[in-house]
């Protein structure tokens, strides 16, 4: 391979989307092998770690959620780890307002989330395999739930 078809690939990596932030979406059979428990979880609150007259313009700040197990498709029922996401707050006054993709997560909300015992807290980010249950995630859990009845 020349140099210049190294550089060419470079590039083309550089300018593809996985390099700006989106990501190929989790291969959940994967993460199921890879925690020692899987839970799926209905969110019951999700309060600002911060107050509000304290959130800056571009800054992240952190959102946590009460949740309650609903289904254990995956090891003992134990504590459940602390759920949170963080976003970046964008001051709609400010001159270049901007949105961008997050994670939405509310009350109400069933998650699916991936985890190991022993770990507080749990970050459920935009690629991450613990996120909002999809109707492709219900497929699998229900799929599931028949072949281990």
């Amino acid at each position: 391979m020349t140099h210049l078809t190294r550089l060419l690939i470079s590039l083309l990596a550089l300018c593809s989307p996985v390099a700006k932030g989106a990501c190929i979406e989790p291969n959940l059979e994967e993460a199921i092998s890879a925690s020692s428990h899987v839970a799926v979880v209905i969110v019951r609150s999700a309060e600002l770690a911060v107050p509000t007259d304290q959130l800056k313009h571009r800054e992240r700040f952190r959102i946590e959620y009460g949740v309650e197990a609903t289904e254990w498709l995956k090891g003992d029922e134990v504590t459940l780890p602390k759920l949170f996401s963080t976003k970046r707050y964008r001051d709609p006054s400010h001159r270049y307002f901007k949105a961008s993709e997050e994670v939405s997560i509310a009350p109400g909300s069933t998650v699916i989330v991936y985890f190991d015992e022993g770990n507080p807290e749990l970050l459920i980010e935009l690629c991450s395999p613990s996120r909002v249950v999809s109707a492709k995630d219900r497929l699998l859990v229900r799929t599931r739930q028949i072949l281990n009845k």
